[in-house]
């Protein structure tokens, strides 16, 4: 299993393309499961279409980075919560070399990804999954966010557990004080280390060992 995790959708850029070409190349077939969306924006099938659909707000910006590596248009399928099933949607996933989550509202996402009975398939079916934000975080075994007006302190949330890794990450880092809190408490927690990957980065996992890209930064238990 291979996964990439990120803050960003732009494993396009000069940091990446080198270390991802020999994963991504224009026979690659990608599967797009958007379902991290907020439940207030997006009620409908037609909402969905008009988010993901291809004259859709998100689609262009998406698919970007793929079209970069030579991957065609017509090999990126996507995944439409509301309409497809789960058995329409792991046939789908036993076609694609690469699943991709968006970034968003994690438990969301991880709450439609087990409602739609995709976590086995997820575990056992792509040979790669790409994750920026809140598709990063739900590959974990655990993971939690930076406090704010609705976490207001540390707490170690399930993941989907697609590897059994021990670490936590932190995504969108920048090295603010609520960022370095969040840090010093995944260690209390327990954490082997954090990677807070910025903007400009990601980790790259393959069959469980991690490897840095662009910008990221580890931190351990001192």
């Amino acid at each position: 299993m291979i996964q990439l995790l990120l803050s960003q959708n732009n494993f396009d850029s000069a940091w990446a393309m080198p270390q991802l070409k020999q994963y991504l190349q224009p026979s690659t077939k990608v599967l797009i499961l958007p379902f991290s969306f907020s439940p207030k924006l997006l009620k409908t099938s037609r909402d969905w279409e008009q988010s993901y659909g291809k004259n859709g707000t998100y689609y262009r910006d998406i698919i970007s980075p793929f079209l970069k590596y030579g991957i065609y248009e017509s090999d990126i399928r996507w995944a439409n919560y509301f309409e497809d099933s789960q058995e329409d949607i792991i046939k789908l996933m036993h076609k694609c070399d690469v699943v991709f989550l968006p970034g968003g509202l994690p438990q969301r996402l991880q709450e439609r990804l087990v409602n739609k009975g995709l976590v086995d398939a997820l575990q056992t079916i792509p040979k790669m999954i790409i994750g920026v934000s809140a598709g990063a975080l739900v590959q974990l075994p655990q993971y939690s966010l930076s406090p704010d007006r609705k976490f207001k302190k540390f707490e170690a949330l399930p993941g989907l557990a697609i590897t059994d890794v021990p670490f936590f990450i932190e995504v969108h880092y920048s090295s603010t004080d609520r960022q370095s809190e969040f840090i010093r408490s995944a260690l209390d927690y327990g954490a082997s280390n954090v990677y807070a990957i910025s903007n400009n980065g990601g980790l790259l996992i393959v069959n469980g060992t991690p490897k840095e890209l662009g910008k990221v930064s580890r931190f351990y238990k001192k």
